[in-house]
């Protein structure tokens, strides 16, 4: 019930030990997450470079 030193470190050294058997098991999901973050990325640099040729266009 109370969160002393001794009951939250071991809450947490559980919690992170399935966790991590948990991660080694999913390397697909890992993966996508991967593709989706590289895709964000690329999304973001094309956006940023299409505003600033807009702002440009804008001032001039």
């Amino acid at each position: 019930m109370f969160c002393n030193r001794d009951n939250y470190y071991k809450g947490y050294s559980e919690g992170l030990a399935e966790g991590l058997s948990q991660k080694s098991s999913s390397f697909y999901l890992n993966v996508l997450n991967t593709c989706i973050a590289i895709a964000t990325i690329a999304a973001a640099i094309f956006t940023y470079n299409n505003w600033q040729d807009a702002r440009y266009i804008s001032i001039r």
